[in-house]
Parts: structure tokens; sequence; C-alpha cells
């Protein structure tokens, strides 16, 4: 909403909960044979990866418009980190997180090192929305931790692992696409 983009919101937000409940339940009866009532968080964790879409979006559009909201890869790349250190070790998450590296690099070489630290001026100088940005993207760095746990043997049932990847991997790339699609329609 800040980014004043109200009709990408609601797209979004329609596209969530009319058609990611159906890939869910589609992958989960492909991938474990059961599909119907499992997966409903998979909609709460897309929330959570329209995160970094949001915050690149709102530096986009109010502070900087040579950084995308395409830059927030950078960020998904470091919660998948996070859940790679957290089901398959030290050394994938490691790899993941070089590659965070090198597009960070990249990305700052794209853009300009003089205008990266111009939108980080601009940015910490808009009071209250600094803080936001920051505490959102914290956010999203934490909520791997909420939605991929340890031990996924809850009592009697399993976390549904698979809906919250494919809702972050939905809830990220979906407008990432979208708004890269919008871009370079015009």
């Amino acid at each position: 909403m800040l980014a004043d983009e109200r009709k990408l919101f609601r797209y979004t937000f329609l596209a969530f909960l009319f058609i990611l409940p159906f890939v869910i339940a589609l992958s989960n009866i492909a991938a474990l044979g059961y599909g119907t009532g499992a997966g409903f968080s998979g909609i709460g964790s897309a929330f959570f990866g329209l995160l970094p879409v949001s915050l690149f979006l709102f530096i986009h559009n109010k502070v900087s418009e040579e950084i995308e909201p395409a830059h927030g890869v950078v960020l998904f790349l470091i919660a998948a980190a996070i859940i790679a250190g957290t089901y398959s070790g030290v050394t994938a998450a490691a790899g993941i997180l070089l590659f965070a590296i090198l597009i960070t690099i990249y990305d700052t070489y794209q853009v300009g090192l003089d205008e990266v630290k111009e939108a980080a001026v601009g940015l910490s100088s808009m009071g209250g929305y600094f803080e936001l940005v920051m505490i959102a993207g914290l956010l999203f760095l934490v909520s791997p931790v909420l939605l991929f746990p340890q031990d996924i043997a809850q009592g009697d049932s399993a976390v549904n692992i698979l809906s919250h990847y494919l809702g972050l991997l939905f809830g990220f790339f979906g407008p990432t696409i979208y708004l890269f699609y919008r871009k370079h329609r015009r």
C-alpha cells in the first residue's frame, strides 16, 4: 500500500486465495498422495514470500527507480539458505549464501555503488519508513525458522513443509514475474 501499488496487492491477494490453494493441493497429491485440507498454511507462507517484493517495490517507487523489486531475490536466497541449513546442512546453506553474495555484488555493479549509497541515505532519511523496511525485512528472514521447524513431526501429524515452500515460492516469484512483465510490456 505504501508503494502506491494497491492494484498489484489486490490481484496478488486474490491469486493467493483462489489459485494457490489448488496449486498446493495438486502438488500435495502428486508428492504426498493426499491434498484435501492439507497445505492451507502455504497461503500464509505466500504472504511472507511477498514481503521482499513489497520492500524492494517500495524502495523502487519512493527512493530510487534504479533498484528493482527483483533485487529482493537476495533476501529470498538468504531465506532459502536458512531452510537449507535446517534440512540439508551447512554446505548447502553456504553455497546458497555464496550465490546470494555474488548476486548482491552483481546487482550493486549494475545499479552503481553511488546509487546504492544514495538510496540507503534516502531510505534512512524517511523517518519511520526506514524502521518499517528493516523490521519487515527481519520478519521475512525470521519466517523460515517459523515455517520450517527442525522436527517436522508434531504429535500424530507432520508439518507440511512442502506447502510452506510452495507458498514462499509463489508469494515471491508470482509478483516478481508480474512486475517484470509489466515493466517490459510498456
